[in-house]
């Protein structure tokens, strides 16, 4: 059962703060129902400001709609943490072949229908920036019922939440405008990817320091606030990819150090990975977004991507419209015995009862369904599985990359081979470095399929052209592994400037 504490402080802070929108989100101003003067009296109103940054996290992460601006074309969220993150993999693909936006965002076509400009706008993302700075600007002001160590967390909350969203719209877009302020009022143009990513490392680095390894109710640990807030684990987790993405291959080895002595998270064993994926929460889990039925909430219709393509299949669908072919699973998932397949794919047979047959890959071509995330069958258009950002078997082969890249073999075979032991394929023996890394990277193709990573992965390791078929080296040197920057962000906006693959 999901612990709902956070569920409740979440849809009270949104009724009590909410950050307004406009036409441009950087020169917005922002507005609150509650006055500044009178909301930042005692530390009820700086936890209170706290949800607001993880509520708003989880709108951005979800994606844009209506309810956010009226001219978008979407009436709710389509999950678009795993648009960005798989879709233009390479391995995934229009089963059904009945939708245009699907195959459009497949083959990099991103500009193709209206239903895809949300996916180039970060207005979302820089609602959650702009939290972040009222909190950093306003909590040190505090001056009556509020201790410095709950100041100091309060910070430390705003310092890993913009830290983690600078380097998650980094990989989106490249270079995006870098806003320190809360209510910026000038037009701010794109800032080089690096700086971004240097301040991103400078704010996790501060969170980490006053963020704890756990929290705690009645002295017991608080598993969901665990891994829904942020901890030292899930600094680290942020800060360990954000040195990747900067070659800095050594610094991220000694944050990934830190998590694993903190003693905090473990490999779950493959019989265990419902309660990785479909109830959240547990040992693996380092940072995760928080859903639950009992609080009245979940990810619905269009809410996510896992919803409609990956749970609707259970109830009425053959041929999903989202998926991997069997072909891509068999180029993936190489070596027999692999435990894993079975957890993550489901052939089923036909209406009405859609059972399930024993044998993951015993169905044609396009009619096996990614099922990482299943749950019991139903016939709603909902889930309330958490989303899942970061967990420790996809941090334990990221360090087997940074130490591959360092050339120390013995440390990335180490890591490789845990996640394979726990999977029951057989070590990995090599000890020529690039060889090691190239298996790392096809470990983490199969272990964290579906869980928004490949994409990332291949920009990461300049491989995307080798693996889509749609974006060439050429693009990829335009920009064209990157999304483009939507038409709002232009407005008054002089110093905007585009991807030049997308101009």
């Amino acid at each position: 059962m999901k612990n709902i504490r956070l569920s409740i402080l979440v849809s009270l802070t949104l009724t009590l703060l909410m950050v307004a929108s406009c036409d441009d989100i950087l020169e917005q101003e922002p507005i609150n129902t509650i006055s500044q003067k009178q909301f930042w009296r005692n530390n009820n109103d700086a936890q209170l400001a706290v949800t607001s940054i993880y509520s708003i996290l989880r709108n951005s992460i979800s994606g844009l709609n209506r309810t956010d601006v009226p001219s978008s074309a979407r009436g709710s969220a389509w999950g678009d943490y795993m648009i960005y993150g798989d879709a233009r993999s390479g391995d995934w693909v229009n089963p059904a072949d009945n939708d245009s936006d699907w195959k459009n965002i497949i083959a990099n076509n991103l500009r193709a229908f209206p239903t895809l400009r949300d996916l180039h706008n970060w207005r979302l993302f820089y609602r959650v920036i702009e939290q972040c700075n009222l909190v950093i600007e306003n909590v040190p002001g505090i001056q009556f019922d509020i201790t410095e160590e709950q100041k100091k967390l309060a910070l430390a909350h705003a310092f890993f939440v913009r830290g983690f969203v600078y380097f998650y719209m980094v990989r989106i877009w490249g270079d995006v405008p870098l806003n320190l302020e809360a209510e910026n009022i000038e037009p701010l143009p794109r800032t080089d990817q690096t700086i971004v990513l240097r301040q991103a490392v400078e704010d996790l680095t501060k969170a980490e320091t006053d963020l704890p390894e756990e929290y705690f109710l009645d002295g017991v640990q608080d598993k969901c606030l665990t891994k829904t807030r942020g901890t030292k684990g899930s600094a680290n987790a942020v800060l360990a990819h954000t040195y990747m993405w900067l070659g800095e291959y050594a610094n991220a080895v000694a944050v990934i150090d830190k998590i694993q002595k903190s003693n905090v998270y473990r490999l779950l064993p493959t019989e265990e990975f419902r309660a990785l994926f479909d109830d959240g929460c547990s040992d693996e889990g380092i940072f995760e977004l928080f859903y639950s039925f009992e609080a009245g909430e979940s990810l619905g219709y269009y809410g996510s991507s896992v919803n409609w393509f990956f749970v609707r299949p259970f109830t009425n669908r053959e041929n999903g419209s989202f998926g991997i072919p069997k072909t891509k699973i068999l180029e993936t998932f190489t070596y027999p015995n692999d435990k894993r397949l079975a957890e993550f794919f489901l052939s089923i047979g036909p209406p009405p009862l859609y059972e399930f047959n024993t044998d993951p890959l015993a169905n044609d071509e396009n009619k096996i369904m990614f099922a990482k995330y299943r749950k019991a069958p139903n016939f709603t258009a909902e889930y309330d599985n958490n989303v899942m950002l970061f967990r420790y078997g996809g941090i334990l082969l990221l360090r087997a990359e940074a130490s591959a890249q360092l050339g120390d073999v013995g440390d990335a075979l180490t890591h490789l081979n845990m996640v394979r032991q726990r999977a029951g394929i057989i070590d990995y023996t090599s000890t020529d470095p690039q060889q090691i890394l190239a298996e790392v990277l096809q470990e983490r193709r199969r272990e964290l399929t579906g869980e928004s990573h490949r994409f990332y992965d291949l920009m990461r390791n300049n491989l995307v052209h080798e693996f889509t078929g749609f974006i060439s080296e050429d693009d990829i040197k335009k920009g064209g592994a990157l999304w483009p920057v939507a038409d709002e962000a232009f407005l008054n906006n002089p110093g905007m400037t585009q991807n030049i693959f997308w101009e």
